[in-house]
């Protein structure tokens, strides 16, 4: 979920954005800010920094990064907890880099392709915000139905049968990075990075419409993946690819004022040709209200399993607690007084949701960038097997390795007006 598309994402990098005189690598001399000799290593290869980790204490004697994987400077002995402040703001490779001085005022809209398919018409609006979002998520609630022709009706002209296909239990509330179902998340998408022959699957996102899908701001562009080109739906293991469907990137929408801040940190994609609907493939709705009428969250991705460990090929679902906006803001206490920090208005509760878990090691990790957080829609007669989501996941620290320490999320509710005035009433 974080701020790097490899090296950051749905939750916990170890983002404490340290000044460092360069990049160091592992193996290399390096002394600590304490000033006791040390040795570059990966953080899952200093014990020190890992004890550390698990008592609520976060490494600040940072060398370097190799990938998605911390370099730490590794004494003998766990690191004095002593905040080391950088004088002047000074971005690194988990810091997004985009200009502070401007801000848009209008969605940035870049074309990737030609606009070869007819415009289509906005939808009609009553002016009241939420009331769009709401009545399209009645309509791709009919998606989740399977149509099939039943034999003993073949004679008459309607003879179709509806059958709800909906793979999950909403009692079943206390999972862990478990498996998710096919089918179980078919608004699940996967934003690719081409660079050369290869594509890099490096953030997830939501399908919210038939040609848009909902991430996070700092997925819309990365320093060395540059932005994304495509946008793949209908998987929940990556090595099936049957119902999987693949569009193209037509133009991509940052929100004007999401900056180098962790604030605002939510975008949209809007791809060339609709996806095809089914029960694999279909939007999720939007949340339109401030508060939640529950106290748990799912979140999905295909992140990693562990930090600095190998990406899933599994769709994970993992259910985390809210938690309160003062909680939170003493859980990055740290971050909100450095210098040049990215959260100089701490954690806001306007625009943010905080998740994790008071009881284990249970949290979203590096790969679920611009992914969801997302709770039950409340079933009526025209609705039924469809998400609301909540919030989209933007960053957090070191995944799975402390309780109480929760991920934040960009909360959408906020976003209501620019989701419809951007995807539906254009």
């Amino acid at each position: 979920m974080f701020e790097c598309i490899q090296c950051v994402v749905l939750t916990f990098l170890v983002i404490f954005c340290v000044q460092i005189s360069g990049q160091q690598e592992a193996g290399d001399p390096c002394r600590t800010s304490t000033g006791s000799s040390g040795t570059c290593k990966f953080l899952t290869e200093c014990p020190a920094a890992l004890d550390e980790i698990r008592r609520g204490r976060y490494p600040k004697d940072i060398c370097g990064f190799l990938g998605t994987q911390s370099i730490v400077c590794c004494s003998g002995a766990a690191p004095v907890n002593t905040i080391s402040r950088p004088q002047t703001p000074t971005p690194s490779r988990m810091t997004p880099t985009r200009p502070t001085t401007t801000r848009a005022t209008t969605p940035i809209s870049r074309p990737t392709t030609p606009r070869t398919t007819q415009k289509r018409k906005p939808i009609a609006s009553n002016g009241k915000v939420g009331d769009v979002a709401t009545r399209m998520c009645e309509s791709y609630a009919k998606y989740a139905y399977e149509v099939s022709k039943d034999p003993g009706l073949a004679l008459f002209s309607e003879g179709n049968v509806e059958e709800l296909i909906c793979p999950f239990e909403k009692e079943a509330l206390i999972v862990g990075g478990r498996k998710a179902s096919p089918r179980e998340f078919p608004h699940m998408a996967q934003i690719g990075y081409i660079t050369g022959p290869e594509t890099s699957w490096s953030c997830g996102g939501t399908l919210i419409s038939k040609n848009f899908v909902l991430t996070a701001g700092h997925c819309m562009d990365d320093a060395e993946l540059g932005t994304p080109k495509l946008i793949r739906a209908g998987i929940t293991n990556l090595t099936d690819l049957r119902e999987s469907q693949t569009r193209k990137v037509k133009n991509l929408y940052t929100h004007p004022e999401y900056t180098i801040y962790k604030y605002n940190d939510i975008g949209l994609i809007e791809v060339v040709s609709d996806f095809d609907m089914n029960t694999y493939v279909r939007p999720a709705c939007i949340y339109t209200q401030k508060d939640f009428p529950v106290s748990n969250a799912i979140a999905s991705g295909w992140g990693r399993v562990n930090y600095a460990g190998d990406d899933s090929r599994d769709l994970l679902k993992v259910v985390l607690e809210l938690f309160s906006t003062p909680k939170c803001n003493s859980t990055y206490r740290r971050d909100i007084l450095e210098v040049g920090t990215a959260l100089p208005n701490g954690i806001m509760e306007d625009v943010m949701v905080c998740a994790g878990s008071t009881k284990e090691f249970r949290d979203t990790c590096q790969g679920d960038s611009g992914g969801p957080l997302q709770i039950y829609h409340k079933e009526t007669a025209e609705i039924k097997c469809m998400y609301d989501i909540i919030g989209v996941t933007s960053f957090g620290k070191a995944c799975g390795l402390a309780k109480n320490v929760p991920g934040v999320y960009t909360r959408v509710s906020a976003y209501t007006k620019w989701i419809e005035d951007t995807v539906w009433l254009r």
